[in-house]
């Protein structure tokens, strides 16, 4: 009889723990894929494997461990300070989580020479920021923006620019590079292939090209497009308007 008690007070403890720690979960993705890594941005950038990660420590581990460390017939003293810890715990893994989402947010998708970069607030030369002057230096704390990078002055500050590049640093995670986005469209315009040159290079892909598309609802021959990288993929592109450059869908398609 005492046996069968204690096994409902565990399950009911479970329960609560689950239910709250599933609240916490939903509250979490909302602003995981709503603010800081909307579309594409989650597999372009990562977001949605470290979400799982902190979901998996916080909607599994925690009501696992009340499992373990309930029993009704302790000292409520013992008992709450066993939940205390668990939740502790479990608070702790969450801002670690949210804490290195932050960190690896994408922040600016920028031009760059022939394609497109996604930013994240960890790809950026911090030394460059002075967001007391430059206005793109202050940094959005959620959504992406569309922005572009200036060319070289001269042949010195392109040797080095190509320096850098080669140290990890190319021209979209340097601040003091960046530019807004009108004065890029021209050189996007210039740079980008027509939609059918990428169905050509990716045949095996041409139906999903024709579904996005016709779902965006613009003729395809007013669509251009571009490669977009970032430090976790190169398998993706962007489509673009022709006559505006503005961005209208992004497809998981190889570009180069």
């Amino acid at each position: 009889m005492h046996r069968e008690k204690d096994k409902r007070s565990v399950i009911r403890a479970v329960s609560w723990h689950f239910s709250l720690s599933l609240v916490i979960a939903v509250i979490t993705a909302g602003v995981t894929f709503g603010l800081w890594f909307p579309y594409p941005y989650r597999e372009l950038a990562g977001g949605g494997h470290l979400f799982w990660l902190i979901v998996g420590v916080d909607v599994v581990c925690g009501p696992l461990l009340t499992a373990v460390v309930f029993n009704s017939r302790k000292p409520l003293r013992e008992l709450m300070l066993d939940l205390g810890c668990i939740g502790l715990i479990q608070l702790g893994a969450l801002t670690y989580g949210l804490y290195s989402l932050w960190h690896t947010r994408p922040i600016y998708l920028a031009f760059e020479v022939d394609r497109f970069q996604v930013v994240t607030y960890a790809d950026i030369k911090k030394d460059d920021l002075k967001p007391e002057s430059e206005r793109l230096h202050r940094l959005p704390w959620a959504g992406v923006r569309l922005i572009g990078t200036r060319t070289p002055a001269n042949g010195a500050e392109m040797m080095e620019s190509l320096d850098l590049s080669l140290r990890g640093f190319s021209p979209a995670f340097r601040p003091d590079w960046w530019q807004d986005y009108e004065y890029s469209i021209d050189r996007v315009k210039a740079r980008a292939h027509a939609v059918a040159d990428l169905k050509k290079k990716r045949p095996d892909a041409e139906k999903m090209i024709n579904d996005k598309i016709a779902q965006a609802g613009i003729p395809e021959v007013d669509m251009v497009w571009l490669p977009v990288t970032s430090f976790r993929s190169l398998e993706w592109v962007v489509v673009l308007s022709r006559k505006t450059g503005q961005t209208i869908v992004f497809l998981p398609v190889d570009g180069f």
